[in-house]
C-alpha cells in the first residue's frame, strides 16, 4: 500500500508566459519566437514545440529537448517538457536527478506500475485538482525510432472538460 502523503497546496501554473486556462490562440501568441511547431503532431488539442536549430528549451534551470502543450475545449490544461535519451542508463540518471529536485519542492508519491516500458513514475497532487508528475519511459517517435524520455508534466484538471456538443 502507498503511504499517504500530504497534498500540495499549489503547483506552478504559468509556463513560458502562458497560464493554465489560456486559449490555444493566446498560447501561440505568448510563446517565445525561438520555437518551431512540429506540424507532424500538432493538432487543435496539442501544440508540439521544438527549439530552433538544435537548441534546447530552458525551463526550471534545465535544458529540455521538446515541449508539448495540451488543450481541452480550447483551454490549456497540461504541459509536458521532456528530454530524450538512447540508453536506459542515461535516462534513469536524468530521471533520478529530476525526481530529487522536484521532490524538494513538492510532496511526491512514487507510483507502482506493471508497464515494462515505464521505468519511473512519481506524482504530486494538490487540493485544487492540479498535479505535477515526473516520468521515465520508452516510446516510439514519429520516425519509428525507439527513445527513452524523461518527462516533467504539470496538469490542471480544472480546465479539462468534456464538451457538451455532439
Amino acid at each position: 500500500a502507498l503511504a499517504k502523503k500530504a497534498l500540495n497546496k499549489s503547483i506552478q501554473n504559468v509556463f513560458l508566459g502562458v497560464p493554465f486556462g489560456a486559449t490555444y490562440e493566446e498560447a501561440c501568441e505568448k510563446l517565445p519566437q525561438d520555437f518551431w511547431f512540429d506540424k507532424r503532431i500538432t493538432t487543435k488539442d496539442r501544440l508540439s514545440l521544438n527549439p530552433k536549430r538544435g537548441g534546447k528549451i530552458s525551463f526550471g534551470g534545465r535544458a529540455w529537448d521538446h515541449l508539448d502543450m495540451y488543450f481541452s475545449n480550447n483551454r490549456f490544461y497540461n504541459i509536458s517538457l521532456y528530454s530524450t535519451h538512447k540508453t536506459k542508463e542515461g535516462a534513469m540518471s536524468d530521471y533520478n536527478e529530476l525526481h530529487s529536485v522536484i521532490s524538494q519542492k513538492y510532496n511526491m508519491t512514487d507510483m507502482p506500475t506493471n508497464d515494462t516500458t515505464k521505468y519511473g513514475y512519481t506524482v504530486g497532487i494538490t487540493k485544487t485538482n492540479q498535479c505535477v508528475a515526473v516520468q521515465c519511459y520508452s516510446y516510439e517517435s514519429v520516425e519509428h525510432e525507439r527513445w527513452i524520455g524523461v518527462f516533467l508534466e504539470y496538469f490542471d484538471w480544472n480546465f479539462e472538460g468534456i464538451s457538451e456538443e455532439l
